[in-house]
């Protein structure tokens, strides 16, 4: 019923009865009285409310279940303790990881002006290294037990740690040079090109900052 706003301040909610065996509403109904309309709206909003916990409740534990699921393959793959045996800080690693980044460094810089700048991820450095890992870990190749300034020259099997230092130390300066912008600047369009001594300070200075930061 429509309330003109001078009757709104003494206009009153009615009581909300139930309706009667008579007055029965289907969801498609349009009930004409007020106290029906309310009772709809009512269990309207009680499904819209109970509804969506329902849902969320189940699908928390779905996901609690498929993520102790996820768990136990990641324990499964990657072990959870730390193992001391494996070798870390080889000559393996010091020969792969370097000549890696030089190679990652020099094909970003050669290639620095390009549309297309070739780039090495570290997943590609992982997949390349494994096999070579193992290769400078065969015995036919080095034998076990040779020494050279007290560091063994095969300590063993390429492990996983050693896999993962060589992708940080190659992923960390495989990287064209930032200051290459300056230097082509300065000789295209200011033409005051720089000295090779000079450059190559400001290269070392402004690739060393990050390092010096962290």
């Amino acid at each position: 019923m429509p309330v003109s706003p001078s009757g709104a301040e003494t206009y009153e909610l009615p009581d909300v009865v139930e309706p009667s065996s008579s007055e029965v509403y289907g969801e498609d109904d349009d009930p004409s009285t007020e106290s029906a309309q309310l009772l709809q709206a009512k269990a309207i909003t009680t499904v819209d409310v109970d509804e969506p916990q329902g849902q969320r409740v189940s699908g928390e534990s779905q996901f609690n279940g498929e993520e102790s699921r996820i768990e136990a393959l990641i324990a499964r793959t990657v072990p959870s303790t730390d193992d001391p045996s494996l070798p870390t800080l080889t000559l393996r690693v010091l020969l792969l990881g370097p000549a890696f980044c030089v190679l990652g460094a020099c094909a970003s810089q050669v290639f620095y002006f390009k549309s297309n700048v070739p780039q090495f991820s570290s997943y590609f450095v992982i997949l390349a290294t494994y096999p070579l890992g193992h290769l400078l870990a065969s015995e036919r190749l080095i034998k076990r037990g040779g020494k050279v300034l007290g560091c063994q020259l095969n300590p063993g099997a390429f492990s996983m740690k050693e896999a993962i230092l060589v992708s940080v130390l190659s992923s960390s300066g495989g990287r064209s040079a930032y200051a290459a912008d300056i230097l082509a600047i300065m000789d295209l369009y200011f033409h005051t090109p720089m000295g090779p001594i000079s450059s190559i300070v400001l290269l070392l200075t402004t690739q060393c900052i990050g390092f010096g930061l962290a």
